[in-house]
């Protein structure tokens, strides 16, 4: 199976049920920025994700080849997959990709254990799937940010300031809007990575007003620093969170005792951070 977007191709072979070795995934063109996820569930519930590791030796000219061994699955659990590569703001499948189009059946125990990387050996998959979670979706989140105000280089990065322009969320648990008075200080380091310090505040449909505020990274590739400050930005480059939501209100103050994840990308040309928050249990 392949797919293509943003210049990026990824393949993997859905036909056969990978065994100890696990899922290999193919990746063009080769890049040191790849990163490989499968994104998979296991009889139809909940969704999780595994990184999958560089082969050794595996570059070609123009290729690169990754592998991801999933953790012990009960016998006879159907399991469903989708690989994902993230290169520098891009991502292939691309966003609009959501099901799952590769599925096989577990035969027995754990598929395997991942091979050697580098010569260092892998963690035991199996002792490393000790604690398992689930991720239940709170919200999709829309925020659009004024023009960025870039305070400067500094010793520790460039500094930029996101504003809060507007924003909503809508989710099963959550709905209302993102007041404009929040904002991201943004530190970007010399690695193009940009470091997220964010703090707002939401209003739900029926009054209530929740502190949000998280930590995370936003993905602007390896030249980043520079290209930023010369004002060309990736198209939509991603962004990994870990948001924290605080209330006094009666009615939400389940969420006082989440830690959340969220996970979404940044359209640059109309300054619209859209992504999904999920509480992690």
């Amino acid at each position: 199976m392949q797919f293509r977007n943003e210049g990026l191709t990824l393949s993997f072979d859905a036909e056969k049920p990978p065994g100890a070795e696990g899922i290999t995934v193919t990746v063009q063109p080769r890049n040191p920025s790849n990163v490989v996820l499968v994104h998979y569930r296991v009889d139809g519930e909940g969704e999780t994700a595994i990184r999958a590791h560089e082969r050794p030796n595996s570059w070609s000219e123009d290729r690169q080849s990754f592998r991801a061994v999933l953790p012990d699955l009960p016998a006879g659990a159907l399991v469903e997959y989708l690989p994902v590569c993230q290169s520098a703001g891009r991502q292939v499948p691309p966003l609009s990709v959501r099901d799952f189009p590769a599925s096989f059946r577990v035969p027995s125990g754990a598929p395997g254990t991942p091979a050697p990387i580098h010569g260092v050996p892998a963690p035991d998959v199996r002792s490393a799937a000790r604690y398992p979670f689930t991720a239940e979706h709170l919200a999709t989140f829309s925020v659009f940010v004024r023009e960025p105000e870039i305070v400067g280089e500094t010793p520790e990065g460039l500094k930029v300031n996101w504003w809060v322009k507007s924003g909503s969320f809508e989710g099963p648990r959550l709905r209302g809007i993102v007041r404009p008075e929040g904002a991201d200080w943004m530190t970007i380091r010399p690695d193009g990575i940009g470091i997220l310090e964010v703090r707002a505040t939401l209003e739900t449909f029926d009054g209530a007003l929740i502190s949000a505020s998280y930590g995370g990274i936003f993905e602007l590739g390896e030249n980043g620093y520079q290209n930023f400050l010369a004002g060309r930005y990736p198209k939509n480059p991603g962004a990994r969170t870990a948001p924290r939501y605080i209330t006094a209100d009666p009615r939400y103050r389940w969420l006082n005792r989440l830690q959340c994840m969220a996970a979404g990308t940044v359209d640059m040309e109309r300054l619209n951070f859209v992504y999904d928050s999920y509480a992690f249990r």
